[in-house]
């Protein structure tokens, strides 16, 4: 089998993963697709071995130049950024949220008030029928946007460096 990749254009892939850029960039380069770039992965353990460490060469060099900078008080933002996003689950921004039990509290107030207001008893259960069908319809619409977001989460964990599967 002819290999369309030699050594020299392997190391112009790896000089391209190892500054940050991509496989798209990479294959673009040096005139080839992508899935050239991983079928000769997968059949070449060195070049495998070699694009996983170019691949991971720019972010030991950001986090080095994060945790020097972090050390010196002025570049304070930069130990804070660290921080969000090594471990967001205790130091990243949250988005303003309520939890759902107080968006139903606060619904349950505004039917009251506009119950105050509307007298006839038809018209004030129509509203409240369709509050309340909007509300379990976005409530629904949460909880499948929170499972997604978990499952992708779980899936990108999952996926590893592996030559099948390269980014």
């Amino acid at each position: 089998m002819k290999t369309i990749l030699d050594d020299k254009k392997k190391g112009e892939i790896c000089g391209i993963l190892a500054v940050g850029g991509t496989f798209a960039m990479a294959a673009m380069r040096v005139g080839c697709s992508r899935m050239t770039i991983y079928r000769t992965a997968h059949r070449d353990p060195e070049f495998r071995k070699r694009m996983h460490r170019a691949q991971t060469r720019p972010e030991k060099t950001f986090l080095k130049t994060i945790t020097r900078a972090a050390q010196e008080t002025r570049y304070w933002g930069a130990a804070r950024w660290a921080l969000q996003h090594m471990y967001p689950d205790r130091y990243a921004r949250r988005p303003l949220t309520m939890r759902l039990e107080d968006v139903k509290d606060l619904m349950s107030q505004i039917l009251d008030a506009l119950a105050e207001v509307i007298t006839d008893p038809a018209t004030r259960a129509a509203i409240r029928r369709r509050v309340r069908q909007l509300t379990k319809h976005a409530a629904a619409k949460c909880r499948k946007d929170h499972r997604e977001k978990a499952r992708l989460n779980l899936q990108a964990a999952a996926s590893g460096f592996h030559p099948t599967r390269l980014p």
